[in-house]
């Protein structure tokens, strides 16, 4: 078999280096200094083509980002090298539980925000719902309208506890009937209750919120539709704005992606 190129080995590197905002040159830099070891500041800027006093303006953005030890500036005359891959690693863990705890923050306050929100002369269309029947006549309308994909996130057991295994099941049937793609960013939780041979016999596709713990809010996204899930009472409530469902839709797609790359930890 042969070996792979260096390029390819350094892919994966290079897409957590983008992760944490690097430039494109401190990017450069970071990989070349891990593969020469420790090398001075001249052999660097011969290598990577750039002049001595512009070298030094990338070092300190590697120093800001935490990944030069800000100790070594007095023998950067001597030999510079960058911190291990390993701390790529923590920073970029860091990273995500900051963006989990603002992602959540942000739906647990969905309900407030929505209450305030306001699109100039057009009025918002809000609808709430009570009872089974309404419940079902939601999820026809959500597979009638809806031809690609249905997103979810929240807690499939907590649904079925607030909302009934009947409702559930109702859901999946509507829509493999209606060959709609399912995405669902579900809490940690649910791995106890739901295998992957659950998911898959219903072509659900499934992603992990392993930054979460528990969070009441479970929302629906179709069409240019909004469906939040009140597990209290237990309601839903049926919000109509294409501009609101074009955020949370950039919100889920953003929560999908991290919780991709956390799950294949």
């Amino acid at each position: 078999m042969p070996k792979p190129s260096l390029t390819t080995v350094f892919d994966p590197m290079y897409a957590a280096l983008q992760e944490l905002a690097l430039t494109e040159n401190e990017q450069r830099l970071y990989i070349l200094s891990l593969k020469q070891g420790p090398t001075s500041i001249t052999k660097l800027a011969e290598l990577l083509g750039l002049p001595r006093p512009n070298l030094y303006k990338i070092i300190d953005g590697l120093v800001a980002k935490g990944l030069v030890d800000p100790e070594a500036r007095a023998r950067y005359t001597k030999n510079f090298s960058v911190q291990p891959p390993q701390v790529i690693s923590e920073l970029l863990k860091t990273k995500r539980t900051e963006q989990a705890s603002v992602d959540r923050a942000f739906i647990d306050q969905l309900p407030s925000y929505m209450s305030q929100f306001r699109q100039g002369d057009t009025p918002l269309k809000v609808k709430t719902l009570i009872g089974q029947k309404a419940f079902i006549d939601l999820y026809t309308q959500m597979y009638e309208e809806e031809s690609e994909v249905v997103r979810f996130c929240g807690s499939i057991q907590n649904f079925v506890k607030t909302f009934g295994r009947s409702l559930f099941e109702t859901s999946s049937r509507l829509r493999q009937s209606r060959k709609v793609r399912g995405m669902a960013l579900l809490l940690p939780s649910d791995r106890e209750h739901f295998t992957a041979n659950d998911h898959q016999s219903v072509q659900r596709e499934v992603r992990y919120l392993d930054g979460y713990k528990n969070f009441a809010p479970m929302f629906h996204i179709f069409s240019n539709k909004l469906v939040m899930w009140q597990p209290t009472v237990p309601m839903a409530v049926l919000i109509e704005d294409e501009n609101l469902v074009s955020m949370m839709k950039s919100l889920f797609e953003g929560m999908w992606e991290r919780a991709a790359a956390e799950n294949e930890r």
